[in-house]
């Protein structure tokens, strides 16, 4: 039997140093993840490769799951918040204009990152904003062909 090769979104290695600073630089944060929208693990900072793939699909899921409640044309899922007792989870759209010209070239990405309790909720999403306004057009994933 044969397979076909499976093809898929590349690392985004040049992002890393972004997310890292971003863990440094906002008191409660530990780990950092931008994701392809179908939960492909793009960058990442402060966990491993196997925990960044876990984390990226999470979001992915979670940020579906919160599409699914719009239900209002043209309007589009802000952030999605989990609480655990160790924690919280923030998933945001990378957000901001589409490039007039990307077509169906290219769709936002995802961007995710887990918190320490004592983390100021405030904070972070107000630093997640900065982040993701400050860097949108580097934030956009290639879409893959069909068979890919």
């Amino acid at each position: 039997m044969t397979f076909p090769s499976i093809t898929t979104t590349p690392r985004r290695k040049d992002l890393d140093w972004l997310l890292e600073d971003f863990i440094q630089r906002v008191p409660g944060v530990q780990q950092a993840v931008l994701g392809s929208r179908d939960g492909v693990k793009l960058s990442f900072a402060g966990l491993g490769d196997d925990d960044a793939d876990q984390l990226a699909a999470v979001m992915s899921s979670l940020y579906a799951l919160g599409r699914g409640e719009v239900t209002v044309p043209g309007h589009d899922v802000r952030q999605v918040i989990i609480e655990t007792d160790d924690g919280f989870t923030y998933v945001m759209s990378s957000g901001g204009e589409m490039p007039a010209d990307a077509g169906a070239a290219v769709v936002r990405s995802v961007v995710g990152v887990r918190t320490s309790t004592d983390a100021d909720p405030g904070v972070v999403g107000h630093e997640m904003v900065r982040l993701i306004t400050g860097v949108a057009e580097h934030l956009l994933t290639p879409t893959r062909s069909p068979g890919q």
